[in-house]
């Protein structure tokens, strides 16, 4: 959770975060019981959920 406010992104929750890791939406390090998220894996992630808008500087 700290990853996405540290860089300026509300809403994403708990809940959504053990959603997407339980449907394979997002990969876990699981350790010792607990689970961890690579700082890729979590911005990979959140690209995912991205919705129109232009790729790579596009033309109009």
């Amino acid at each position: 959770m700290s990853f996405f406010l540290e860089i300026g992104i509300e809403g994403i929750t708990e809940t959504r975060i053990r959603n997407a890791t339980e449907g394979g939406e997002l990969r876990r390090f699981k350790i010792a019981g607990q689970n961890y998220y690579s700082d890729r894996d979590l911005w990979d992630f959140l690209q995912s959920l991205a919705i129109g808008g232009r790729r790579n500087g596009g033309a109009a």
